[in-house]
């Protein structure tokens, strides 16, 4: 670990493939010195009984890292990912300043510097530690900072762009992307925007400084109304919405920490996936109804699309105050007559309803014939493996549960332009495949450096052109924040450089570890805390490492008997143990072996996996096989994804990345060494520590 630490990745480089050579790391390397360690920081919840429906909801708050210093290859691994601590449910946090106040303490002393040992170069020396950026979704950003989540009008913590909310739409909505172009653009005189005017405004980026002060000023109200008693509930509530802030962050006491313009970037994983859905849904219909027509129809946009009916149940006619009281006053007693005079329409809960049915073809959305020309041009295209599961109803009904991974793929590799080619009206079709191009542009690796001030400037029209040919609906929160990620594209790289995956995966590891429902967050410590052991371990070179071995033909393995969730050893049959030597190379020296399955089952297009007592049917393989049994230097987990197995490809064992003290704690049964008659030793694994549940 030393050894790779140490070695120099500063290398500018106008083609950006990875961190090291982004003008980010150049200017840390400048700033701190190349020896000195650069961090990553993320806050993400996770379900740890997601797979389980009556479960409820349960969420657990992470707090993870990864060391960014080391080759793009190893630093998002498992293995090489760090948990700074692990808030316990069964909520979320609201606010998390309490649990980023021990953090934030230790990152001020690493900033300072620690004395440490370089087992590498053989002496002592000072090692400072920085956060490079934070790595958030929008409600754990929100948290972070300390400002409103994403449904209120000052949301957005890099601009002081405001959002309007919507009464139609009953939700915040943020026009004005055209505020981000410059200002004899002929954009800004277009008068076909939901505003309806010109626009002279500028977008105006939010400063440290200013969040600072506006910080105080919250915390000495909070302050007054906690301590002394003042009332100054109705100045914070007016202030609040107006600055977006609820008070300080404990990342402001890191003095080199700009969370506003360099370091708190917008996260492109979850991004790109809630806008490419609602995209998407507004081209098949799943969000397009009357709600929206009658908005649209309200701004003067699009009013053949919005019939008179529709119209009126959401929008009332608009009175001055003497209308009313004339209206008040021509009113009939009650038994008298009907007095023939206009009044706001009265509308029950079923009369508020419009079919869609009944709704007029719009230019932003799919026909029943395109859609199924669409559906048709993407169930003829064939995805590779790492593709993720697209369905086939794509632009009539999307199935839930899609990945991030797979809408990243859709709207970045051409599959979209290729399915809507010829459909639409003629300025959305523009204005989306414009928009698909630039995500194109955005995503792409390597990122050139050259063009990247052009891609941005293209990028702000094309999301212009997208505000005005698209319905109001669209210009969401999320959708604002990709004005700024061209931004964090021209400090970090490509979008991979950044973004959540490498943390969810880690979150996944997480719930895989909890095989205890009663103490859930104590249970994923414990086994963190193994994984830890052996990774030290393992880099300081005190874990003699097994060479790998291709592994030996089906003939031999189908005679290893199939164990069950809760197996115990039994007696090695001696075609097993030539079986395992010849795996291993090396001799065992017991009489016992005992076989884990983690199986998976195909029912249609679903996979389910859990633990089995047997392999029975086809259509049912094993995902991984772990076999214990005992070797010169001890007791050995092996694990291999082709044991029982005739269908997995993969023809390589995996080794070492997880340890125990001689004891299945899932297992509930003695401890190991008392059914081999041996002494306790390091209880060693393979990668995939899902499939063990040690």
């Amino acid at each position: 670990m030393a050894k790779m630490l140490s070695i120099p990745r500063t290398r500018p480089s106008r083609y950006v493939d990875d961190l090291h050579a982004s003008p980010a790391w150049h200017a840390f390397t400048e700033e701190v010195g190349s020896d000195a360690i650069a961090l990553s920081y993320c806050s993400d919840g996770f379900n740890p009984f997601h797979h389980n429906i009556t479960a409820g909801n349960y969420s657990i708050w992470a707090q993870t890292g990864l060391i960014l210093n080391l080759p793009a290859k190893l630093h998002s691994k498992k293995t090489t990912t760090m948990l700074f601590g692990l808030i316990a449910g069964p909520r979320a946090p609201k606010r998390l300043n309490i649990y980023n106040e021990v953090i934030i303490d230790e990152l001020v002393r690493l900033d300072q510097g620690i004395g440490i040992y370089d087992a590498f170069m053989r002496k002592s020396s000072i090692l400072r530690a920085r956060v490079m950026f934070t790595v958030c979704d929008v409600p754990g950003n929100a948290k972070e900072q300390n400002r409103v989540q994403q449904n209120a009008k000052a949301s957005c913590g890099h601009c002081h762009l405001k959002g309007t909310h919507s009464k139609i739409l009953d939700k915040t909505v943020y026009p004005g992307g055209r505020t981000f172009l410059e200002k004899d653009h002929p954009l800004r005189f277009d008068t076909s925007f939901p505003t309806r005017s010109i626009e002279e405004a500028v977008a105006v980026s939010r400063t440290k400084s200013d969040e600072i002060a506006m910080s105080i000023f919250c915390d000495k109200l909070e302050h007054q109304s906690r301590d002394l008693g003042t009332n100054n509930k109705t100045r914070f509530h007016a202030i609040t919405p107006e600055h977006g802030r609820y008070g300080s962050s404990q990342w402001l006491r890191l003095s080199y920490m700009d969370m506003q313009s360099k370091h708190s970037p917008v996260e492109p994983m979850h991004a790109i996936k809630v806008v490419a859905e609602h995209v998407t849904k507004l081209l098949n219909g799943d969000e397009d109804g009357s709600k929206v027509r009658a908005q649209e129809r309200s701004m003067n946009r699009f009013a053949n699309s919005c019939p008179d009916d529709a119209f009126q149940i959401y929008v009332k006619e608009k009175t001055t105050l003497s209308q009313m009281r004339k209206r008040k006053k021509n009113q009939p007693l009650e038994g008298t007559g009907n007095v023939e005079t206009a009044s706001e329409p009265c509308h029950t809960g079923a009369e508020r309803s419009f079919p869609k049915s009944r709704l007029p073809p719009a230019p932003f959305t799919l026909n029943n014939d395109q859609k199924k020309a669409a559906n048709s041009r993407l169930a003829s295209m064939r995805f590779p493996k790492n593709f993720g599961d697209v369905p086939d109803t794509l632009f009539t009904n999307i199935c839930g549960g899609m990945k991030s991974h797979t809408w990243n793929q859709l709207y970045t590799t051409g599959v979209l332009r290729y399915c809507l080619r010829g459909m639409l009206g003629e300025q959305q079709r523009k204005s989306l495949n414009e928009f698909l191009l630039g995500l194109e542009g955005l995503f792409k690796t390597p990122t050139d450096m050259d063009t990247i001030d052009q891609l941005a400037e293209r990028w702000h029209i094309t999301l212009c052109t997208m505000e005005r040919d698209f319905p109001l609906s669209l210009q969401s929160y999320v959708m604002h924040l990709l004005h700024h990620l061209p931004q964090y594209v021209k400090l970090y790289g490509a979008p991979s450089n950044f973004w959540m995956f490498p943390y969810e995966r880690f979150n996944k590891t997480l719930s895989e570890c909890i095989t205890n429902a009663r103490n859930l967050e104590l249970n994923a410590v414990k086994k963190m805390e193994m994984h830890w052991l052996v990774s030290m371990l393992g880099s300081a070179g005190y874990l003699e490492p097994l060479n790998c071995r291709p592994e030996p033909s089906q003939k031999v393995l189908h005679f290893l008997q199939p164990g069950t969730h809760k197996p115990s050893p039994r007696q090695i049959s001696q075609v097993e143990r030539d079986a395992l030597t010849d795996l291993l190379g090396k001799p065992l020296t017991n009489q016992f072996l005992s076989v884990y399955h983690y199986a998976q089952r195909i029912f249609g297009q679903t996979e389910v996996r859990y633990r089995d007592t047997s392999m029975e049917e086809r259509n049912q393989h094993e995902k991984s096989s772990v076999v214990s049994c005992y070797l010169p230097q001890g007791q050995f987990l092996v694990k291999s994804s082709t044991f029982l197995s005739s269908q997995c490809k993969i023809k390589q064992m995996n080794w070492l990345l997880w340890s125990g003290l001689g004891n299945l704690n899932n297992v509930r049964t003695r401890t190991v060494s008392k059914y081999h008659g041996a002494q306790e030793l390091p209880l060693l694994s393979c990668g995939c520590h899902s499939s063990l549940h040690l």
